[in-house]
């Protein structure tokens, strides 16, 4: 009689078989990889005794012996000892075998797992049909698998996919409960084999097939489980280069929160530390900062940084820092610290055109199911700026109050000290004032914040240990005299070499000195800047500018210059007190100056009649538009001709007014500083314009005579 036992299956074998199994003859499977790939998770390898027999003998010894082992873990963790206790028990009573704890740690975690002895197979010494091989799996179901993949949004949810894919072959119905057939397997579908999945149809080999296919791409599955943002991080970027680029003709601004709570002694409690920082995108230079204490408002919220603080460090930039020949871009984000629309224009008029404000782009499109999405910031967008800006983060990890990179890795003494904080500062407050300025707290008081960021932006400035790309490397000696590395020169002395990058602050240096002109911003038009909101507004059909500031509907009437309808405009006018504002045309023309129009007292007769006037005034030409826009409909009624002549007795079209002249270096900003208003009347008087000031050699001595990190700190 022939065997159907395979080659390797030799008669120790069949004697350890008889031994381990009774006296009764085990088959071995004979079509291990259909079996491997249709079979159910066992537990235990007597559950498949002729899976096992298709083993080499010292295989199956050393199966059997994990399987032994892994179920004594299993009965010890259950008796309430640790996984790697109860692993370590296992390995000195199976110390023959000379097993490494990891390993054994690992094999067990993977057979408790997948609760099936098959795993701890080790089958690179098993026959070649254990190994694990792909099954080619039909074009249709492919695609119908990786919808259904799809489907499950979840990055963990790819195996429920599969046994969704099982049950929907067993009982004939999808996911949601309708009858369908599976793709790839219609033509025979009515006599399946509903028992078994088809070939093939195993976790891992479908996995396999879709990953060999490269369409459910992470790219794709962060599209359909998350939103276009986290897909940008899995799809191609532009990489830019900053080798190119000018001194200060970019500038970005982006907010910052840093990792440790400060305490207030203004407020009593420990608050979060926001920045809003400038940084020069050439040589990564921290131009300046604007530092705000998230103190918390009596309706529960805190106090984050805003447009206030945008235009505080515009403007301290506009007065420390002078504008080169050409333009300079401002790049920031869309969101609440960042400069509005009217901010925008008004740097375009105010400097003419000098600075241009560019807004990142936010990222936000629809989702594959077609559903708008949330936008989100672009941080990709400036991506200069967000490196450094975690360089904060580990410069500052010494500090006190370390809240942890996310709120769920707190230290578990960030809430006792913070309660520290607070009751020393309830005990302070029956101190004198004069002494309760040297109360110690746990935590860093905002003036000490202060200094510490001063600090780290000078230490940001001066570093030469990085690998910023663009930057050139210095060659220096070590200058016998002085015991101090200088720049190697002709002639040098030094016989000690190195080698480094340069700092942000050489690298700004050297590109100063290749622009031939600087010129510093006159006073009058950063006053302007900072004492004057700007707003786009637009005259309304009934001839009047409205808009809402501070959540208070403003109403202007025009003094004297009426607009068309529709005209556009841009509005400044003072935040403390809008009781004017002064209209330009975006481009150096002034329009006029309109009054606001309030709520009229009865008791004020003459303020009375003075609204009546206006009222009647506009009245009677909304009479007149309506009239005309009605002639056609009249001219059945009346004469058309006739008709037509005795409008124009009493309808005025005002055009808008011409301009008075482009103003040179930007008077605007003059004009509006010397408007004053007394009862009825507004005077305009225009300062003289003094030249604009070159402050070259001004700004190449600062920059030469900066100070070393160690020297002092920024103010």
């Amino acid at each position: 009689m022939t065997s159907n036992l395979p080659a390797t299956i030799t008669e120790q074998t069949l004697s350890l078989q008889t031994l381990e199994f009774g006296t009764s003859a085990v088959q071995p499977v004979a079509d291990v990889a259909t079996y491997l790939a249709t079979r159910l998770p066992q537990s235990h390898y007597r559950d498949e005794k002729g899976l096992l027999i298709t083993l080499p003998a010292k295989v199956q010894e050393e199966v059997k012996a994990l399987v032994r082992a892994c179920h004594f873990v299993s009965d010890l963790v259950k008796d309430g000892s640790s996984v790697q206790a109860a692993c370590k028990s296992a390995l000195r009573i199976y110390r023959e075998w000379g097993w490494n704890l990891n390993t054994f740690r690992q094999k067990y975690d993977a057979w408790a797992k997948a609760k099936d002895w098959v795993v701890l197979v080790n089958r690179s010494k098993a026959p070649v049909a254990w190994r694990e091989t792909s099954v080619g799996l039909p074009e249709s179901f492919l695609k119908y698998a990786e919808e259904r993949f799809a489907s499950f949004r979840r990055e963990d949810g790819k195996r429920q996919a599969v046994l969704s894919l099982h049950r929907q072959w067993k009982t004939g119905r999808n996911e949601t409960g309708e009858v369908q057939p599976v793709p790839g397997y219609i033509e025979g579908w009515s006599t399946r084999d509903t028992e078994n999945v088809p070939v093939g149809w195993s976790y891992d080999n479908i996995c396999d097939q879709l990953t060999r296919r490269a369409r459910f791409t992470k790219g794709v599955r962060a599209l359909l489980h998350d939103s276009e943002s986290a897909a940008r991080a899995h799809l191609p970027q532009i990489l830019a280069s900053r080798a190119g680029m000018k001194f200060m003709e970019e500038v970005t601004f982006d907010d910052l929160r840093f990792d440790y709570l400060i305490f207030n002694p203004e407020t009593g409690q420990a608050e979060e530390l926001w920045a809003l920082i400038a940084r020069e995108s050439s040589c990564r230079l921290v131009l300046g900062g604007v530092l705000h204490p998230a103190t918390v408002r009596e309706d529960g919220r805190a106090a984050h940084l805003g447009a206030r603080h945008m235009k505080e460090l515009a403007g301290y930039l506009l007065q420390t820092y002078p504008l080169p020949p050409y333009a300079v871009t401002w790049k920031v984000e869309r969101g609440t610290a960042t400069l509005r629309e009217g901010v925008k224009l008004a740097l375009g008029e105010l400097f003419n055109d000098r600075i241009k404000v560019s807004y990142t782009m936010m990222i936000g499109d629809r989702s594959p199911v077609g559903y708008k999405e949330k936008a989100k910031g672009n941080s990709r967008g400036k991506a200069i700026h967000e490196a450094p800006n975690r360089l904060y983060h580990t410069q500052a990890s010494f500090l006190p109050g370390q809240t942890g990179a996310r709120y769920d890795i707190r230290p578990a003494d960030l809430e006792a000290r913070c309660e520290e904080a607070r009751q020393i500062w309830q005990r302070a407050q029956s101190l004198p004032e004069h002494l309760r300025a040297g109360v110690k707290y746990p935590l860093k008081t905002p003036a000490e914040a202060r200094k510490w960021f001063n600090q780290f932006s000078l230490d940001q400035n001066f570093r030469t240990d990085h690998q910023l790309e663009g930057f050139d490397e210095v060659l220096e000696f070590l200058d016998p005299a002085t015991s101090r590395w200088q720049l190697v020169t002709e002639g040098h002395a030094g016989t000690q070499l190195r080698k480094r990058m340069e700092s942000p602050v050489e690298r700004a240096v050297r590109k100063i000195r290749e622009v031939a002109r600087w010129d510093r911003v006159s006073p009058e038009l950063v006053i302007t800047f900072l004492d004057h909101t700007q707003r786009p507004v637009k005259v309304e059909a009934n001839g009047e500018i409205k808009f809402t500031h501070e959540g208070r509907v403003l109403v202007f009437r025009n003094g004297g210059n009426p607009l068309s309808p529709q005209t556009k405009a841009l509005a400044y006018f003072n935040p403390q007190d809008p009781q004017f504002i002064h209209l330009t045309s975006g481009d150096g023309r002034v329009l006029g100056t309109w009054a606001m129009r309030g709520r009229v007292a009865y008791q004020d007769q003459e303020a009375l009649a003075q609204a009546m006037r206006y009222t009647h005034a506009a009245r009677e030409q909304a009479k007149a538009t309506a009239a005309e826009l009605a002639a056609p409909q009249r001219a059945v009624l009346d004469d058309m001709r006739t008709h037509n002549a005795e409008l124009e007795k009493f309808i005025t079209v005002t055009d808008a007014p011409t301009a008075t002249g482009i103003i040179g270096d930007s008077l605007v900003g003059a004009v509006m500083r010397t408007i004053k208003t007394t009862a009825g009347e507004m005077k305009v008087n225009p300062p003289p314009v003094e030249p604009v000031k070159d402050c070259t050699d001004d700004l190449l001595k600062r920059a030469d005579e900066s100070p070393a990190p160690e020297d002092e700190h920024w103010d």
